[in-house]
This record gives structure tokens, C-alpha cells and sequence, in this order.
């Protein structure tokens, strides 16, 4: 009776709601069928996995675009490199070619029809203004050309390549006489260097800085590629 008594109560546990529960959901734990609460969590924790492989693939994305502008970048910087290498060499070509050049503005044009008889004529008449009206005895032109289509009423000017730099740069010097001379002509002539062109963009901008600044009031000068103050320049020689 005992026995019977003991095996009744032990089904009647058994029977009980909670203690099923709390057994389901033991052994959901142990690897059977997941509690309500189990699977929430299982749930909550599929749904962050999702958000970081998203992020993951987002940052992903974020660092290949980074990367390929940044590539970009660098070959944007390369290329600007090359192109101002590439330009400063030829810019040191073209001042070796211009080295010894000057060039000569509103000298008479020569009214013969053939270029060797223009050149002969344009030769003499610029060695002439060398050697005897500046007084450089030495000047020797080594090539000689004029620049510009023929237009009526327009001197097209002078190139020449001189036989050495020193006589180019006493030519420019001594050029400065010719605004003195009894000749009406020779006082319109002006010598300059023969320049490229990225030395005459830097000299407009200069002949700009010096107009603006001798408007603003001072004596200033264009010196050693500066535009300065007269007394600077005067200081420097006392």
C-alpha cells in the first residue's frame, strides 16, 4: 500500500506545470527543444550577426573607396609631377637655346625681295648699331631672323644669336644710349633679351607689381627679379 501510495505521488509530480516547464526548458538548454525565451535570445543574437556582417561589408566597401581615391590621388600627383618636370626641362632647353639671343624692336625693314638679300642687309645695318653707335667692337652676329608676318605699316622685330652672352648682356646695357642719338630712327630702337616664355609672363607680372606700386607712391625699381624700394638698390652699391 506503501508502495502504491509512493509511485501515485511521484506521477502527480510529474503532472505539475512548473516543474514541466522548468524541465523543458533544462533541456532545451542541453541541446532538445529550445524554451520560448531561448529562442528570443537565439533570435536576438542571428539579428546582430546580420547587422555586423552588414557594417562589415559596409566598412568593407568604405575602405575600397578610400583606396581608389586614394590611387586616384597619386596618380593625380604623379602626373602633375611629370608634366611640371617635363615643363622645367623644356623651359632649361629653350634659355640654353636663347642663351646668347637678344632681340631688337623697330628696326627699318629692308625693302629687298629676297631673304638672303634681307638677311645681308638686316646684318649690317644691326652690326652697324653695335659697333658703331654703342661702341661694342666685338659684336658679331651668328644667326639673324625676323619674327611675324609682313604687315604694312608694322617692323616686324629682330632675333640674332650673338657670338658670346657677355657681348648680349653689353648690348642690353649700353642699349639705353640710343634714346640720345641725333638720329630720329636709331632713338625708336629697343635691345632686349630674347626671353621664353615663361620668363615674360614673370616679367608682365613684375612690370604690373612695379605700375601698381609706383602708384601707391615711392620710387621702385624691378631688381634681380624683385620688384624694390630706389634706396635698397643705392644702399647695396654704397
Amino acid at each position: 500500500m506503501v508502495a502504491l501510495e509512493e509511485k501515485w505521488s511521484r506521477n502527480k509530480d510529474k503532472e505539475d506545470p512548473e516543474e514541466e516547464e522548468r524541465d523543458t526548458g533544462t533541456k532545451g538548454m542541453c541541446g532538445s527543444e529550445p524554451t520560448r525565451g531561448e529562442r528570443k535570445d537565439m533570435d536576438s543574437i542571428r539579428e546582430e550577426m546580420k547587422e555586423l556582417r552588414a557594417d562589415n561589408y559596409s566598412l568593407k566597401k568604405t575602405i575600397e573607396n578610400l583606396e581608389k581615391k586614394w590611387d586616384k590621388r597619386d596618380e593625380e600627383i604623379v602626373r602633375k609631377v611629370t608634366e611640371r618636370m617635363m615643363e622645367n626641362l623644356e623651359e632649361e632647353r629653350e634659355r640654353e637655346k636663347k642663351r646668347n639671343n637678344i632681340i631688337m624692336f623697330n628696326v627699318p625693314e629692308s625693302r629687298k625681295t629676297e631673304i638672303s638679300e634681307i638677311t645681308y642687309e638686316d646684318r649690317e645695318r644691326c652690326e652697324e648699331i653695335f659697333q658703331g653707335k654703342l661702341g661694342v667692337k666685338d659684336a658679331k652676329i651668328q644667326m639673324i631672323f625676323r619674327i611675324g608676318r609682313i604687315t604694312t605699316g608694322k617692323v616686324r622685330p629682330v632675333i640674332m644669336e650673338m657670338n658670346e652672352v657677355g657681348i648680349k648682356w653689353e648690348l642690353v646695357k649700353r642699349s639705353k644710349k640710343l634714346k640720345n642719338n641725333d638720329d630720329q630712327v636709331t632713338q625708336k630702337i629697343i635691345i632686349a633679351p630674347d626671353l621664353t616664355k615663361r620668363e615674360r609672363e614673370e616679367n608682365d607680372r613684375l612690370r604690373e607689381e612695379l605700375t601698381h606700386k609706383r602708384q601707391n607712391g615711392g620710387q621702385w625699381i624691378i631688381r634681380k627679379g624683385k620688384v624694390v624700394r630706389m634706396h635698397e638698390v643705392v644702399g647695396e652699391q654704397e
